[in-house]
């Protein structure tokens, strides 16, 4: 079989070869493992193992054939960010582990076609790098996927994995916030007046930020994203063979970004719909605010935010559990739960505006 190099990655020699010697397996058997090594976060080679061990700080890479590939940064735009290197011998990291994946029946040439089609993409490029988010762990895992249809264990990246997650969370909870406000602003904007001052914005934003938080929180704490390794994640219990590898096996890495697209649905449901409500309340305080007498309005305020919290609190926490009914359409059909829910709400303000409106009378006496 053709072994040529492939020139679109990079080369980095190892030190001396390492002790470790694969099996002796049948003809045309690979055997396919991860290099797992710790990062040199102190430099002290020992105190670094115990350091990755206790964060779950790692590089990866995976063996076959007598070589390691693993994926690296650089600045170079269109050129490719793998690279390979003598097996558990990469220069800048200090070795700590190995898996065995698999045996793998595969030629050469199956093995390097199958690296270039993963290697070659864009997706691996330099630039593309990114610690949290696309890391070598990243590549070592893909590159097994599409070899053997396993995962490496959830341990070898699950730091960066966690942070990922929370990063996911807050940039789509930005992108929602972004879209959902200025859709508000929209809708409620008077005309003559800057978008930024449409009535309740800083409610409705405030709210939406305060319930993606809070349904964030219950989900983390609910464990409703932690989806257990299944039969696919970890070393293989039978030989594989390249040409038969099953084609509707359940890849748990997509399973968990579903189930995450999920969550994130609902948050933002939630967060929208609690927005929703409190703006409202926010545009009919300001309605109201604005007749009451100058001397009042201290004790108008004080009065409005002591009646109005529990009101906001207990529409915040409803979003979460999805039982708030909130059109959030300008359609309102009436009698339906929404409009139902509407006025029951309004009901609750204009009693705590009330109260609000006797203690401003009573001050500016």
């Amino acid at each position: 079989a053709d072994v040529s190099p492939l020139s679109c990655f990079t080369t980095v020699m190892g030190a001396e070869a390492s002790r470790y010697q694969e099996p002796e397996l049948d003809e045309g058997v690979k055997e396919v493992r991860i290099s797992v090594y710790s990062l040199d976060i102190t430099g002290v080679g020992v105190v670094n193992t115990i350091a990755a061990s206790v964060t779950g700080a790692y590089h990866s890479g995976l063996v076959v054939c007598g070589e390691e590939w693993a994926f690296g940064g650089h600045e170079d735009v269109g050129k490719s960010g793998v690279y390979r290197c003598t097996p558990e011998k990469n220069q800048d990291y200090q070795f700590y582990d190995r898996i065995v994946m698999g045996h793998l029946r595969a030629t050469d040439e199956q093995i390097l076609n199958c690296i270039r089609k993963v290697g070659g993409s864009a997706s691996w490029c330099g630039p593309e790098y990114d610690l949290i988010e696309h890391n070598c762990n990243h590549f070592a895992s893909e590159l097994c996927w599409a070899l053997t249809r396993r995962r490496p264990p959830d341990w070898v990246n699950g730091t960066a994995e966690s942070m990922a997650r929370e990063r996911r969370c807050k940039r789509v909870g930005k992108e929602a916030l972004k879209l959902s406000l200025a859709s508000y602003r929209s809708r409620y904007q008077v005309q003559g007046v800057s978008s930024d001052d449409a009535p309740g914005a800083r409610a409705f934003q405030d709210t939406f930020s305060s319930t993606y938080e809070l349904a964030w929180e219950q989900i983390r704490q609910g464990g409703t994203l932690d989806v257990k390794a299944d039969d696919s994640v970890g070393p293989a219990t039978e030989d594989l063979d390249i040409e038969h590898l099953p084609d509707d096996k359940e890849d748990i890495i997509a399973l968990r970004r579903s189930v995450e697209k999920e969550a994130w649905t609902a948050m933002i449901t939630a967060a929208k719909a609690s927005a929703h409500a409190v703006a409202a309340a926010a545009r009919a305080a300001a309605t109201a605010r604005a007749q009451q007498p100058a001397e009042g309005l201290a004790a108008w305020d004080a009065a409005w935010a002591r009646e109005s919290a529990p009101l906001l609190k207990s529409w915040r926490e409803a979003a979460v559990a999805g039982t708030l009914k909130v059109a959030l359409s300008e359609a309102l059909v009436p009698s339906s739960p929404e409009a139902i829910a509407h006025d029951e709400r309004a009901k609750q303000v204009q009693a705590a505006l009330s109260i609000a409106a006797d203690e401003a009378a009573e001050a500016a006496d």
